[in-house]
């Protein structure tokens, strides 16, 4: 429910809080510290509104409500990178997959690779999905560096220790020819 909402917020270039007032929706503002993205369920007054709004089914919109013991303290939230920027379904409309906000949550069941985490407090402070998506991006971002750099400095330190262990075997051969 919170990636559709926040989808909408971000498509009216708003944020969840403006959106909900200018609708009138009564979004439940109480939640977990993960922010409107793991949204309680709605009320019936707010399904009916935007069922309206949005013209869907209120079946529809029940459907995709996040259930009620997915809502609980979170450290972080998981997603696949492929998953999140490359929605199949639709590309031009990245998703927070719902699979990803039940708290056991683990590898991603499309690719074969793990899930990464957004910290919670990072979530929290987004005002719409369009800024969580840069959260995302930037989190992948600065991953991708600290493996390069980890990488470097790994093969840094196996060109000193080879460079060490060279000049230490020229050390001991001129040694024995001296002898």
């Amino acid at each position: 429910m919170g990636s559709w909402l926040g989808r909408l917020a971000a498509f009216y270039q708003m944020s969840m809080k403006d959106f909900d007032r200018t609708n009138d929706l009564s979004l439940p503002w109480y939640r977990p510290n993960v922010g409107w993205l793991l949204m309680p369920p709605l009320a019936s007054y707010t399904v009916a509104r935007l069922s309206l709004l949005a013209r869907i089914s209120p079946d529809v919109i029940e459907a995709i409500q996040t259930p009620v013991e997915w809502i609980t303290y979170r450290t972080s939230l998981p997603f696949c990178v492929n998953c999140l920027f490359l929605n199949r379904v639709d590309v031009t409309a990245p998703r927070w997959i719902r699979a990803w906000l039940a708290p056991e949550s683990e590898d991603c069941t499309q690719h074969d690779e793990p899930t990464r985490f957004l910290p919670a407090y990072l979530v929290e402070r987004c005002k719409n999905f369009a800024a969580v998506l840069k959260r995302a991006s930037e989190e992948v971002e600065m991953r991708r560096w600290d493996e390069e750099r980890a990488r470097r400095r790994d093969r840094y330190l196996r060109a000193r220790k080879h460079e060490r262990s060279a000049a230490i075997n020229v050390g001991a051969a001129s040694t024995l020819e001296a002898r």
